[in-house]
């Protein structure tokens, strides 16, 4: 019997807005940044409330 393959998510996602907890989709990235000794972060724009946020 052959284990189920792992579902894949129909639209990644970016993560919440900080802000109004919108979910934002991949195709909300603006950009992408790693600063030295820092994990790298990105700036999108939430669908929810329009604003560039940093995705939690």
């Amino acid at each position: 019997m052959a284990a189920d393959a792992p579902q894949r998510d129909p639209e990644p996602r970016l993560g919440a807005c900080p802000d109004c907890e919108a979910t934002i989709p991949r195709d909300g990235l603006l950009a992408e940044y790693t600063h030295p000794d820092e994990w790298p972060k990105m700036l999108a724009e939430c669908p929810g409330c329009g604003e560039v946020v940093s995705p939690r």
